[in-house]
């Protein structure tokens, strides 16, 4: 069956219309800067201005109803949206918004099909009112009718893709009681309670050593590495793991994942280059919800620290360049995935993660059976 149609009911000369509600932009009054257009015929009266952009005036009064008087203005003007354009068209009045399915409205065109300016019929809640569809489509094929291109719609359209196009998902995460982000494509694994033995090389840098398929991994302390002030511990309950050029993988220890956010590059603020022992480690600072902030984390920075350096090549020293593009290769080509409860335990493509945040506070309830879903923010 299909889904329910939002429409726009307008009256023209006792006619009522109804307009794809995506299609109904605004109603506004007669303008009174109309000036007829070079090539005027059919049903278009001229063209005025909206908000500096011109609009064509279409009046379909005279195709509606014989005899009606067309001269007058009409006390309104519905602007429409429609293929890229929009238009005027005059109107007495803005009745009603109906939801509608297509099965509701019966075809009024040739053989039973629903074609032409008017093509289908829907009987209103009062017997006596017959709402009749307007197609748009036919409209703008009439004699006069013309639809004026919106060419910021269009520079807003593309901007807004290619925005969309420039998204790249974020790991935000928290550390020493600061929030850390980091590209979430260079990520080679997130770790979730690693067991961490004494490294014999052990220091303020490395918490110690796990193994992560095999490999020994070095457990290092973000923190020490950036240079920033924190309370000593031993280990911490996650690890992240990244995988440097060589082929090497080393992990830093975090306290808790905070979300996965969808951004712009181009939107980070600059990272403060004042009062940091290492701020090239830095390469941005994220807004975040309720006037938090994150660290961008520089990785190829990161990598090349050469404490990092140093404990990757202890560890994994046997890692033969060879090997080591191979291994490069497979990190790449692996798909970075999420485990969550739910409390079910599942994973899924972060690929297809658009973006995970704190459950909201305030939440507009639905009434409906369904159990699944909580609210609409």
């Amino acid at each position: 069956m299909s889904g329910l149609n939002a429409y726009g009911v307008v009256q023209i000369n006792g006619v009522y219309l109804a307009v794809v509600a995506e299609a109904l932009m605004e109603a506004v009054h007669w303008p009174a800067d109309l000036y007829p257009h070079p090539l005027t015929r059919g049903a278009l009266r001229g063209v005025f201005t909206l908000r500096g952009k011109p609009v064509p005036l279409v009046d379909l009064r005279g195709q509606l109803a014989e005899g009606g008087d067309t001269s007058l203005p009409t006390p309104l003007v519905a602007i429409l949206k429609y293929g890229g354009g929009y238009l005027g068209l005059a109107i007495d009045a803005v009745c009603d918004i109906l939801k509608a399915r297509d099965s509701q409205f019966s075809p009024l065109g040739p053989g039973g099909t629903s074609v032409g300016l008017l093509p289908s019929l829907l009987m209103g809640a009062e017997e006596s009112r017959m709402i009749y569809k307007l197609d748009l489509g036919f409209l703008s094929s009439l004699p006069g009718v013309l639809f004026a291109a919106d060419p910021s719609a269009q520079v807003l359209k593309e901007e807004a893709l290619a925005a969309k196009n420039r998204l790249l998902h974020y790991l935000v995460f928290e550390c020493d009681g600061r929030n850390f982000c980091i590209d979430a494509s260079v990520v080679t694994e997130l770790v979730d309670n690693p067991e961490i033995s004494a490294s014999d090389f052990a220091s303020d840098c490395c918490f110690g050593v796990t193994s992560v398929r095999g490999t020994k991994v070095p457990a290092l302390n973000l923190s020490e590495v950036l240079g920033l002030d924190h309370k000593r511990q031993t280990s911490k309950p996650q690890l992240l793991l990244l995988t440097a050029p060589d082929g090497r993988v080393c992990g830093f220890g975090y306290d808790r994942m905070v979300a996965i956010q969808r951004q712009d590059p181009g939107s980070f603020l600059a990272a403060p280059g004042y009062g940091l022992p290492h701020p090239e480690l830095l390469a941005g600072v994220m807004n975040l919800e309720e006037g938090q902030q994150a660290l961008l984390l520089d990785h190829p920075m990161l990598l090349q620290r050469p404490e990092v350096k140093s404990y990757t090549q202890v560890y994994q020293h046997d890692v033969k360049p060879a090997q080591a593009s191979h291994d490069v290769t497979k990190a790449m080509l692996r798909h970075a995935c999420l485990l969550f409860d739910a409390p079910t335990r599942f994973v899924a493509p972060l690929s297809q993660i658009v973006e995970i945040m704190s459950v909201p506070q305030q939440l507009i309830g639905l009434s409906q059976p369904a159990t699944h879903l909580l609210g609409r923010r």
